[in-house]
C-alpha cells in the first residue's frame, strides 16, 4: 500500500504521482522537469525534461527520448 499524506498540497501531490510513474521521487521532479502537457488524446501526457538534466537522472527514465521528452499515460 502507498504511503500517501493527507495534507500534502496539489503540487506535491502531481510531483509523487509524476515519480511514481518515472521512476524518480519527487523531488527530482521538481527539480528537472521542465513541462507537462496533454498528449491530445486525452489518455496521457507529455512530460518534458530540462536540458540541464543530469545523466543519471536521465538513466532512471526508462524511455526518455534524445529530445528529454517522454509519453507517459494517465496518473490519476
Amino acid at each position: 500500500m502507498r504511503d500517501i499524506s493527507f495534507d500534502e498540497n496539489p503540487a506535491e501531490r502531481r510531483n509523487r504521482r509524476l515519480g511514481e510513474a518515472l521512476g524518480l521521487n519527487p523531488d527530482e521532479v521538481s527539480l528537472w522537469i521542465k513541462e507537462i502537457d496533454d498528449d491530445g488524446s486525452g489518455m496521457g501526457y507529455v512530460v518534458q525534461f530540462k536540458e540541464t538534466t543530469p545523466t543519471e537522472i536521465r538513466a532512471k527514465v526508462q524511455g526518455l527520448g534524445s529530445d528529454l521528452s517522454i509519453n507517459i499515460g494517465p496518473i490519476d
